[in-house]
């Protein structure tokens, strides 16, 4: 019964961290806006160090091309470090990382097998409504 109870509390704890790794990704302390289509828009970071060296680039602009009717993706200058995961399910609104150099904005929510690096999730992802039927857009990246 002693074993019993001490694998139920292993699994558990176990359970507990990997739910907070991939679920709760986004509690970064620092700060980052998007000017998408001249609407600021807010991003809770994530806290890993492509998030940290990306804030220390800005302020920036990417032009960010669509791709899949689902999101909108564009080049960065220079790498970033790269702790990709397998999300399972993309939100409308996140701020991922795909590789090192391109930045992704989702503005669908969808099931997905790709490895991402989290940047961030905006706080109000109804900013990104007016960009889905947009080839092309211009998203100034700021501290």
């Amino acid at each position: 019964m002693q074993s019993r109870k001490k694998i139920l509390r292993t699994v558990l704890t176990l359970a507990l961290t990997l739910s907070s790794l991939f679920v709760n990704a986004y509690g970064g302390e620092s700060s980052l806006k998007l000017k998408i289509m001249g609407r600021v828009c807010e991003v809770k970071t994530a806290d890993n160090r492509a998030t940290i060296e990306l804030i220390n680039k800005l302020p920036m602009t990417v032009s960010m091309q669509e791709l899949n009717g689902n999101e909108k993706h564009g080049e960065l200058d220079s790498p970033l470090p790269v702790d990709a995961m397998k999300p399972h399910t993309i939100h409308k609104g996140d701020v991922l990382l795909w590789g090192s150099t391109t930045l992704v904005l989702f503005y669908k929510t969808f099931l997905s097998n790709y490895s991402y690096t989290p940047i961030g999730r905006l706080e109000d992802p109804s900013c990104l409504d007016a960009i889905a039927n947009k080839e092309t857009i211009s998203v100034e990246v700021l501290p």
